[in-house]
């Protein structure tokens, strides 16, 4: 029998409120095949620390400062094509779904989602 293990999924959040990144870093903590590698608080910030950290999913939000999460998701998806992006916003618009699908976005989950949601979105993406 083979007693392969399987490397944590490295993931990094994006959002521009202290809470949102504290709230998702605490959720999936109690995750043993989840490692957070970092958080940045704009859409900048999100491709110099992709490039850096080389995170296999990334949980974007649409709202911040500097490039909004449509933007960056496009940017990082071509420059990292084997780094996916979850969207995680409080827009429930079809139009942020089908502009955020478009840049890249291999998914779309709204705030409200539950920590469970979320881990189970990560798996299935990377």
């Amino acid at each position: 029998m083979s007693n392969l293990t399987q490397s944590p999924i490295l993931v990094q959040i994006v959002d521009d409120h202290p809470m949102v990144q504290g709230g998702l870093k605490a959720c999936l903590s109690f995750y043993d095949d989840i490692v957070i590698v970092g958080s940045t608080d704009d859409g900048s910030d999100a491709l110099n620390k992709a490039i850096e950290l080389k995170p296999d999913v990334i949980l974007m939000d649409i709202s911040m400062p500097t490039m909004n999460g449509i933007d960056a998701t496009e940017i990082i998806t071509e420059q990292l094509p084997e780094t996916k992006v979850l969207i995680l916003s409080m827009h429930s618009n079809p139009e942020f779904v089908k502009s955020a699908i478009q840049a890249g976005a291999v998914g779309y989950l709204l705030k409200d989602t539950t920590s469970e949601e979320i881990y189970y979105a990560i798996k299935a993406v990377a």
